[in-house]
C-alpha cells in the first residue's frame, strides 16, 4: 500500500471515529484538547495566537480562542481569498 493509500484509509478511519461519537463526546474530547493546549508554556507564553475557526468535523477551539481573547491575547484566524491565506485579528 502507498503513503497515499495509507493515509486516505486512516483520514478515513478517523472522520468514522469522529463521526460515531456522540456531541456529548466531542464536546468533553474538545474541551480536554483546549485545556491541554491552556497549560503549554508556548500558549501561556504567547502574546498572539494563530488559529482557525472550527468546521464541523475539526476539533472546537472556540473556548481556548474566546480565553485568549479574554486574556489579551491576539488572536489570528486565516482567511482565504483567490487562492491566498491571509491572517487577521
Amino acid at each position: 500500500m502507498s503513503i497515499k493509500e495509507r493515509k486516505r484509509t486512516l483520514r478515513r478511519s478517523a472522520n468514522d471515529a469522529i463521526a460515531a461519537l456522540t456531541t456529548a463526546e466531542r464536546r468533553a474530547r474538545d474541551e480536554v484538547i483546549c485545556e491541554a493546549l491552556r497549560a503549554l508554556d508556548a500558549y501561556r507564553n504567547a502574546e498572539q495566537v494563530l488559529a482557525y475557526w472550527p468546521l464541523s468535523d475539526e476539533v472546537d477551539l472556540r473556548t481556548l480562542l474566546f480565553a485568549a481573547v479574554d486574556s489579551g491575547k491576539g488572536v489570528f484566524l486565516p482567511v482565504t481569498r483567490d487562492g491566498a491565506i491571509t491572517f487577521h485579528r
